[in-house]
């Protein structure tokens, strides 16, 4: 599957450190808010190397949508 270039209208950084649990209802909630902005979005999940699975959850959360993005 190839990705696609689109134009990005709202940006949302957000930094994940030691609450790897929570990061599935984030990105839910930033999807369902941002969709009724516009579908031009990312979210940018920024991981602060915590000594848990953040990174792994943040990877799943990216193979569900291409607006999702993780930063090491």
């Amino acid at each position: 599957m190839s990705k696609k270039h689109f134009d990005v209208h709202i940006s949302v950084v957000s930094p994940v450190y030691g609450s790897p649990d929570l990061i599935p209802e984030l990105v839910s909630r930033l999807h369902q808010t941002l969709a009724t902005i516009t579908e031009s979005y990312e979210i940018i999940l920024v991981f602060d190397c915590s000594k848990d699975n953040g990174w792994e959850k943040i990877q799943q959360e990216c193979q569900k949508d291409r607006r999702t993005k993780g930063i090491l």
